[in-house]
């Protein structure tokens, strides 16, 4: 309850989805089997896969990226 209070208000900063694939880009997850690969880069293939299977659903790719924006949070 204390986390939820503590980051539900959204206080913390405002930056564009670009913006905070590049914060992440800095973040380490220790638990991510694939530690040689960027978090970065892991986001943008993930994009760009759903954006190759599903070329015409826009809203898709973009839900894909924040996807592995959330995952990494």
């Amino acid at each position: 309850m204390r986390k939820k209070e503590e980051n539900g208000k959204l206080e913390k900063g405002v930056m564009s989805i670009w913006e905070c694939c590049e914060v992440l880009n800095e973040y380490v997850d220790e638990s991510d089997p694939d530690l040689d690969e960027p978090q970065i880069e892991h986001l943008l293939q993930t994009a760009e896969a759903i954006r190759r299977d599903y070329p015409r659903e826009d809203w898709l790719h973009l839900t894909a990226l924040i996807h592995g924006t959330g995952t990494n949070t």
